[in-house]
């Protein structure tokens, strides 16, 4: 509990560290009960035992051979009642540990940048149409669309010399690609066709083909679509210019698992899930500029990224090993790298004892009595 030491946390439930005496006439025996429960209780909050390992000899920690005749009946009674308070003290210190956070834990490990800056990472040696972006093994894979329904990929090392190119494939406008680790296959997004498709491209053959096609309903031509590969699910985001949007996820088979309207962010160029958190790459106008949006996966706005760069936006990557995002550009065609690596905007979780007024009292008043059962003494 940030900001709350345990001597505090003490205070608020059993009373003040130094008791103050009861009415009774055992005045330092109840002292005695109400300091070992709070040693247990502090013990516990400190991530200790909340039972001592030295006996405290005279003190409850060790119990004396029991004494016979009506007064075993007696001092019995007082045994099990220290017990049972024992006890009551032992769940009243397991419960305020739990509640209590230690002051230093950290929201997250890494610091978020305060700031992202691009540069080039290659030269795109096509002059067509370049659509989308995606990266696998250390393989970048640009769309382009060649119009009248097809399509083209082209593979490329980190320096931009070309690895590989597919024939024309019926890819459509081939708006967005994602690589899906768990079979290695390029995801692509298809609006042209109807209904909309993500066309399934297997790259590791000689020569490249479309293996399947999952069915995605109506998207609009500029929609976009990502993968989350952590829950294996495909990302998407539609919508007409200017909105309304939609986040929408699906299974790999299409069906849908949830969809959640977003602001208007412009007009849609890549996305991809990094780190559990959503980048949206979008284009703007007046003036020409490009931006990341950092959307949770319940489409909160957590960021927006500047991208200094005025040419239209084309499609965005990362590597899921590194979190290093990339982003396409066009007029020329480029591929631009992100730096420093993209860490995930924090989210707040905090844990907190809130003791309302009443609650405080009751509290209050059962500590007072808690060290008059735990010091009671034979009569």
């Amino acid at each position: 509990m940030p900001g709350l030491a345990v001597n505090d946390l003490l205070d608020g439930v059993l009373g003040p560290g130094e008791p103050r005496r009861g009415s009774r006439p055992n005045g330092e025996a109840q002292r005695g009960g109400l300091v070992r429960c709070r040693s247990a209780v502090r013990r516990t909050a400190e991530g200790g035992s909340p039972v001592s390992t030295t006996p405290e000899i005279g003190g409850g920690g060790v119990t004396p051979p029991a004494p016979v005749g009506s007064s075993a009946r007696s001092a019995g009674g007082v045994v099990a009642s220290r017990r049972l308070a024992a006890g009551g003290c032992l769940v009243l210190a397991l419960l305020l540990a739990w509640l209590v956070v230690p002051d230093a834990a950290p929201a997250r490990a890494a610091a978020t940048p305060t700031a992202y800056t691009f540069s080039q990472q290659f030269a795109v040696g096509n002059t067509g149409n370049m659509q989308g972006l995606a990266f696998a093994g250390g393989t970048h894979y640009v769309s382009f669309d060649l119009g009248g329904g097809q399509g083209r990929i082209v593979a490329y090392d980190a320096a931009g010399r070309e690895l590989q190119r597919t024939g024309p494939l019926p890819l459509g406008h081939a708006n967005e690609m994602s690589v899906r680790p768990a079979d290695g296959l390029l995801y692509v997004l298809n609006s042209d066709a109807s209904p909309s498709v993500v066309d399934v491209v297997d790259m590791g053959r000689a020569t490249p083909v479309v293996v399947r096609t999952i069915p995605v309903g109506k998207v609009t031509h500029g929609a976009v679509v990502g993968m989350n590969i952590v829950d294996d699910q495909l990302v998407l985001v539609t919508g007409p210019t200017g909105g309304p949007y939609d986040l929408v996820v699906l299974d790999m088979t299409g069906h849908l698992l949830r969809s959640v309207g977003i602001p208007d962010q412009g007009v849609t160029q890549g996305v991809e899930v990094v780190d559990g958190q959503v980048l949206l790459y979008t284009s703007l106008s007046n003036p020409a500029r490009n931006q990341i949006t950092v959307l949770s996966m319940a489409g909160a706005v957590l960021r927006v990224i500047p991208v200094p760069v005025a040419s239209e936006g084309e499609g965005l990557s990362a590597d899921p090993a590194t979190d290093q995002v990339y982003i396409g550009a066009n007029s020329p065609n480029r591929v631009l790298a992100m730096s420093p690596r993209f860490v995930a905007e924090p989210v707040v979780s905090t844990q907190s004892l809130t003791l309302d007024p009443v609650a405080d009292t009751m509290a209050r008043q059962q500590g007072d009595q808690l060290p008059a059962v735990l010091g009671a003494e034979s009569g």
